[in-house]
């Protein structure tokens, strides 16, 4: 799956959409990747052999161009984003290229590498299948973020319905048609009730709106009570719903509310914590699937591995 597919456009949000679910959970969800991902994809990846750093082909492969058409930035965003939003990411080799799958099959096998079939990167599909010892392949280590996730927007998602149906009708226009008993006694009263109501108030009126037919006469009286309400309220519901959905969602992926807020009061703190909880962890494992893919055994011994600096995520 391309994960830039699963962009939305906010700006024309409908909170009674029937995909709201879907909108609510990827608001709060890209917008926590996207932070993650940005910052993991300043990270320089340092190589070592024998234990001193080595700045030479593997150097320049994963910090300037993993493949062809991509730098090394938008590689190592690309890695993290899948790795956090499907939970797993695939990364083969071919020559001197690092490619991140599209889509794979999957075969686990447990006295045996896993196996690696029907791997797409674009329009592309190799032919080969692949071992798990000839690929880079990670699994994210908190696997409760989705049923936790899950749970949360499940149930903003009732919570969406009730403040979209509040908003909703307080911009609808009601109204009265008053109906006299001369007027509803006339011969010709049924057809000329009919095409009141079925033409010209239907002509009129917008969806969402009525009118409610009484015996006073011909008379239409606009309603105030909801018309005339103010949408404070209902706007504030929404937005109230969301900016929840988001802290949940920072805290399934252990990331401080207050750097996605972007509050500039104890940053440097929210940073430390972000870098203990949430960015340093990613990076070792990351770390080790390299070092133990792109090195023997017996290299790793001598010292030879791939390291993510965290350093740069922040500004000292």
């Amino acid at each position: 799956r391309d994960f830039t597919e699963r962009n939305y456009e906010f700006s024309s949000f409908r909170a009674d959409d029937p995909d709201n679910f879907v909108a609510i959970q990827a608001h709060a969800l890209f917008t926590i990747i996207e932070l993650i991902s940005s910052l993991l994809s300043k990270c320089e990846i340092k190589v070592y052999r024998n234990g001193e750093e080595y700045k030479k082909e593997m150097y320049d492969i994963l910090n300037f161009q993993p493949n062809r058409n991509q730098n090394a930035v938008e590689w190592k965003k690309e890695f993290f984003e899948k790795l956090l939003y499907d939970k797993a990411v695939l990364c083969v080799q071919k020559k001197d290229q690092l490619l991140i799958a599209d889509s794979y099959n999957l075969e686990k096998r447990v006295l045996k590498d896993y196996l690696f079939t029907e791997v797409t990167r674009q329009d592309f599909t190799f032919n080969n299948a692949f071992s798990m010892k000839d690929v880079v392949y990670c699994e994210y280590g908190n696997p409760n973020a989705d049923k936790y996730l899950d749970n949360v927007f499940n149930f903003y998602t009732k919570l969406m319905d009730t403040a979209a149906a509040k908003y909703h009708r307080s911009k609808e226009e009601k109204g009265i048609l008053k109906v006299s008993a001369r007027a509803a006694g006339d011969p010709n009263y049924e057809e000329t009730f009919k095409a009141l109501m079925g033409e010209y108030f239907k002509e009129n009126f917008g969806k969402g709106n009525s009118v409610l037919p009484l015996f006073e006469g011909y008379e239409y009286a606009p309603g105030t009570a909801e018309s005339t309400k103010k949408y404070s309220n209902e706007i504030t519901d929404v937005r109230a719903i969301f900016e929840d959905a988001l802290m949940r969602a920072a805290q399934a992926y252990k990331v401080p509310l207050s750097l996605v807020r972007g509050d500039v009061a104890g940053i440097k703190d929210s940073y430390n914590i972000m870098l203990t909880n949430c960015i340093d962890p990613l990076a070792e494992q990351v770390s080790k699937e390299l070092s133990n893919k792109l090195f023997e055994r017996e290299d790793r011994i001598r010292g030879c591995e791939i390291v993510f600096d965290t350093t740069n995520v922040k500004h000292n």
